[in-house]
């Protein structure tokens, strides 16, 4: 009684001998479901929809020829999509999310999909950042499975009386499935949590006290964050190759406290 009693699907098209269960991305969808329903006894989170659309963009996206690469189902006419503007609403504490939980009947979001997109938009940021926009289609497809595994993860840890009352508390899920991760496919883990918090933040979450509503700029990052400034000031804008550009930090070859780096020397002790 507490799980999916499987998929039953339908046609892409009447009179077509097409059926749905070709579209990958509406399966993931479904499936979105399916992990929930094991989990929490509900096909819905409580703040959206699912994180289906988010499997469907990040797992479609390492090799997609679709020419529209936010529409999260372009081969469909369902027209949700995985690039919301912060700006436009679709932010956590925006007009496009709502106080009251999926399937509340005073909910203007009954449903749960405008929130969904907001979900989505968050998590293929996380997937972009951690190598979803790198040159190297390996490096793509490896940050497309290491975010659908923290999805995974983080929901596989949920039980019904321990839900994600909002996006916050989920944010906070998924960045214990990473520091809880011991090796993923020779990943260690407990190295992206930052990069979670920092998505959710560009989508409108973690707001200073007695901030504007509705929501319409990014949120905050915590009070407290060191980081080596790699030309991106604590951010984590997707980038299409991984560069070490710090100036903050440099090598000598010799303990003599000089200023200007140096290449390090394999085989040898160099000093930082």
């Amino acid at each position: 009684g507490d799980g999916s009693d499987g998929f039953r699907f339908a046609l892409v098209e009447r009179n077509t001998s097409v059926g749905m269960a070709v579209e990958w991305r509406v399966i993931l969808h479904e499936f979105g479901h399916t992990i929930l329903w094991d989990h929490v006894d509900s096909p819905n989170f409580r703040f959206a929809h699912s994180a289906g659309d988010s499997l469907a963009a990040i797992l479609n996206d390492t090799e997609t020829n679709a020419g529209d690469s936010g529409l999260t189902f372009p081969w469909t006419i369902i027209t949700r999509r995985h690039d919301r503007p912060v700006g436009a609403g679709w932010a956590w504490g925006g007009s496009r999310d709502d106080p009251f939980p999926v399937g509340h009947p005073l909910s203007a979001d009954r449903a749960g999909y405008s929130r969904e997109q907001i979900l989505s938009s968050t998590l293929f940021r996380l997937y972009r950042a951690t190598g979803g926009a790198h040159t190297d289609v390996v490096v793509r497809r490896f940050a497309a499975r290491f975010v659908a595994y923290l999805i995974f993860s983080s929901i596989g840890s949920l039980t019904p009386f321990s839900q994600p009352l909002d996006a916050e508390d989920y944010s906070g899920d998924l960045s214990d499935a990473d520091l809880g991760t011991v090796n993923f496919e020779g990943q260690p883990g407990g190295v992206v949590h930052k990069v979670i918090r920092w998505a959710f933040e560009q989508q409108g979450a973690f707001q200073p006290p007695g901030a504007p509503a509705p929501v319409t700029t990014p949120g905050d990052p915590p009070d407290v964050d060191v980081f080596i400034n790699d030309g991106r000031a604590g951010q984590y804008d997707p980038a299409p190759e991984f560069v070490w550009t710090s100036q903050d930090i440099w090598n000598r070859r010799n303990p003599d406290a000089g200023t200007a780096h140096e290449t390090p020397l394999a085989g040898a002790t160099n000093f930082l």
